[in-house]
This record gives structure tokens, sequence and C-alpha cells, in this order.
């Protein structure tokens, strides 16, 4: 048994220790789009003090991720941006890997979805302020057992980038739900219902200005064709659910997110959930799984292929070849 730890603690580094490797040799190419703007918000906080950086970081970027600014004011200090991203996205497929674990899930299967699932790669190299919210959101679920550091990471998730927020909105409609039915079933209701209310509206009340605003930019460019989407990642969740109206529950938010300001990131929510429904299922060796992860994986290559030919993944040029010509 002992053994058996330490060779899956061995895959663990070295998966981490991949991702490291192809993020360094990648993370150099993607020069375009927002990462024009990360770029020169790193070079620029070198030679600036902390009051001045959080002035010149809201000059280039028209909200403020407390997070993303105070590790990277730190480590242009000592890091290249390309390595430094590099080894955050290494920790975040660590800790990824430990959640799927914690999940029952194959190293198999999660060595696959963290080397070649669209939605890391997004998170590696495109979306960087999300990419710490999500891993303060990763290690928040892997500590939900042990209150205090779940409600730590949480907060700092939520001022790392507002949009994470839609997660724990989700997971509090389900205990709220629960705690109904408590308060109807027996008239009584456990003291921690006022410690999660104040959890979700402190952090969400710091970041009001930049919700607003998030809102107002996601808002007019919402697609309707999204909720296609995320009623196919539901119709999956539901499949592999064993409470299915816990389920529900949990996507009921997302839908109306989706219909407010449409799909774009908040998909990639929808996908979470239904991970977390499907991976437990025979260690993640089922068909949601395989499929979803086989049709990721092409996306993942058109994705590559445009951050090396264009320098952003989201860009469009004749110059980057299909993936369907290639082979």
């Amino acid at each position: 048994m002992a053994m058996q730890i330490s060779k899956s603690k061995t895959v663990i580094v070295l998966l981490s220790i991949s991702v490291f490797i192809f993020s360094h040799i990648v993370g150099p190419y993607y020069v375009a789009g927002d990462q024009t703007i990360y770029r020169r918000i790193y070079e620029g906080l070198k030679s600036l003090n902390l009051t001045e950086g959080y002035v010149f970081y809201i000059q280039n970027i028209a909200s403020l991720e407390y997070i993303h600014f105070i590790l990277s004011w730190l480590a242009c200090r000592i890091l290249d941006k390309d390595l430094f991203m590099a080894l955050s996205n290494s920790v975040l497929a660590y800790s990824a890997i430990i959640l799927l674990r914690k999940w029952r899930v194959s190293i198999l299967v999660a060595g696959l979805l963290v080397l070649t699932n669209y939605y890391m790669l997004g998170l590696y190299f495109a979306a960087e302020r999300l990419k710490f919210a999500i891993l303060f959101l990763i290690l928040s679920l892997i500590c939900i057992e042990r209150t205090k550091f779940f409600f730590l990471f949480a907060f700092i998730a939520v001022i790392s980038h507002v949009q994470v927020a839609i997660v724990y909105g989700c997971m509090l409609v389900v205990v709220y739900t629960k705690k109904l039915i408590q308060l109807y079933t027996t008239n009584c209701i456990s003291g921690d219902y006022l410690l999660l209310t104040a959890a979700g509206i402190i952090p969400l009340a710091l970041m009001a200005q930049q919700f607003v605003s998030k809102f107002d930019a996601y808002y007019a460019a919402r697609d309707v064709t999204n909720l296609l989407r995320t009623s196919v990642f539901f119709a999956l969740a539901l499949w592999y659910s064993k409470k299915r109206s816990e389920a529900c529950l949990l996507f009921l938010p997302l839908f109306v997110v989706v219909q407010l300001v449409g799909g774009h990131r908040v998909n990639m929510f929808g996908y979470l959930f239904f991970l977390y429904y499907a991976l437990p299922v025979r260690r993640g060796f089922n068909l949601g799984v395989l499929v979803t992860s086989i049709y990721f994986i092409g996306a993942s290559v058109q994705f590559i292929l445009r951050v090396i030919y264009i320098g952003d993944a989201f860009g469009t040029s004749t110059v980057v070849p299909s993936i369907w010509t290639m082979w």
C-alpha cells in the first residue's frame, strides 16, 4: 500500500513537471490578445513600488483582481514572466490532480485532463487572472471538510476573480435549499447557516463594482446558443449523478447566468459540475468522460496551433492549419 501511494505521488509530480515544461515551451509564443496587456503590466511593475504598481495596474486593466496584481508585483522582481506562468501552471495541475484523486479518479484519467483538456489550456495560457482564482477554488474544494481552510481559500478565490463566485453561488443554492428543508421539517437550523451567509456576502461586497463591470461586458456579448452547451453538460451530469435533485439545484443558477451573460467561460463551470458527478463512476473510465475528452483534445490541438502560428489562441487567421487537414 505504501509503495502504491509513493508511486502515485511520483506520477503526480511527473505530470506537474510535464505541465511546467510544456508551458515553458508554448508560453513564449502567446504574445497577442490579452497577453499583450499582461506582458506590458508584468514588465512595467518591475520598477514600481506597491502603490505605484497598483495605479499602473488599474490603468492598464479596466478591473482589479487583487491576487493577480499582488502575485505579479512580487514575481516580476525575481522571475521571467513565462517562467512564472509555467510554475503557476505546474501548481495548478498538481492541485487539480490532488482534487481528482480525492474524487477517486484514476491517475490516467487525471493525467489526460490536466495535459490535454481545452479548458485547462485556456487557464494555462489565456485566462491568466482566472487561473489563480481557479487554483484557490480547487484548494477550497480539496479542503471542503476543513471549514476554516475552505472559507479562507474560497474568499481568496472570489477576490482573485469574481467569476468563480458563480461556482460558490451554485453550491450555496444546494446548501440553502437543504437548510430550508431542515428548517421546515425540524423548526431549527444549525449555526453555520449564518456563517455561510456571511461567507457569501463579504467577498461579493468587496467585488461589487467588479461584478457589475463584468456583467456589463458579458451581457452585451451573450449568445443563447451557449445554453445548448450547458444543457449537454447538465444532461450528462444527470445521467451519472446518484443525487439528481442536487444536480438540478447545482445547475439551476448556471442556466440563469448563461441566459444573462452568455456562455463563454461560464460553460467551463458546467463542465466542472459534470466531471464532479461523472468522474467517480468507474474512476473516470466511462463513456461520458471519454467522449468529452476526445472532443476537447481536438479543440486543444487547434488552441495550440493558433498560439504557435498567430500568438493568440482566440485570434483568427488563414495561416492556421486545420487539425483535420494536418493528418
